[in-house]
């Protein structure tokens, strides 16, 4: 509803309007217009003409036309369907050329040299001998392939020794090995011992494995002697933590310094 009133200290019609307030959900917000006229009818005028902007639908400008906002979310569908159509062909088109046959290399081969025909065969590969060959290949790349393998995995390991081996649990099958190792080994070679220890020692389905480097502190740690050893010399002599269990499988720690009031 709208409605005009007159302002008694200068004689002017104003309009008033209640709209949407869109924080409490309701028509309970107040806008008001000067009419700027002191004349009652040609106020009347000018209050059909704000009723009508203000009954316009709010997609649509004065004259009628369509705004630039509304026009924005008009085309957003057509240039993405446009945009869908043009990859969906691009993707046929690929898939139609990786469908095509391979063209094989033909060598023609004159049969006869006489000026009125000549006879042109064309030689086609042995399917059947390149696909022989193909798997003879294929068996020595794999052959090779673990030989290299288990060279690389001897070369790897660094020399090692079990110091000793505490069973936590018989029923679980638990157990914790130590073992001093060679301090220059990196990482990968680390891990790869531990694989190695872990099959060796199958009879536990849930093992850890500390490793300590072969200096003296490293031996007297990895025999259970921590008799006047501070943390840092822990820390330097502790270079490995290996665990193993069905669940969550094997987990390597180079800097298992976290769990030295674990273990």
């Amino acid at each position: 509803m709208s409605s005009i009133y007159k302002k008694g200290r200068d004689g002017y019609y104003y309009y008033q309007r209640y709209v949407y307030n869109p924080k409490t959900g309701k028509k309970d917000k107040r806008v008001f217009h000067s009419l700027g006229t002191k004349d009652f009818d040609i106020a009347c005028l000018k209050k059909d003409k704000y009723d009508q902007d203000y009954l316009r639908p709010s997609g649509y400008t004065k004259k009628g036309k369509v705004t630039y906002s509304r026009l924005f979310y008009i085309l957003i569908p057509i240039t993405l369907l446009f945009f869908y159509e043009h990859l969906k062909t691009q993707k046929s088109n690929q898939s139609s050329i990786m469908e095509e046959k391979p063209i094989y290399n033909a060598k023609p081969k004159i049969l006869s040299s006489n000026n009125s025909k000549i006879k042109v065969v064309i030689d086609k590969p042995d399917v059947s001998s390149n696909q022989d060959n193909s798997k003879d290949s294929n068996k020595i790349i794999i052959a090779t392939n673990e030989i290299n393998k288990s060279i690389i995995q001897k070369k790897s390991i660094p020399k090692y020794k079990i110091e000793r081996i505490i069973e936590l649990s018989e029923t679980f099958k638990q157990a914790k090995i130590f073992v001093t190792v060679n301090s220059k080994a990196d990482n990968s070679s680390l891990k790869l011992l531990c694989d190695e220890i872990k099959k060796k020692n199958s009879q536990f389905s849930n093992i850890i494995i500390c490793l300590y480097d072969n200096s003296k502190m490293g031996k007297k740690l990895a025999n259970g002697d921590k008799y006047n050893v501070n943390n840092q010399e822990k820390q330097e002599a502790w270079i490995g933590m290996y665990t193993y269990n069905p669940v969550e499988g094997a987990y390597f720690d180079d800097n298992p310094g976290g769990y030295l009031g674990a273990y």
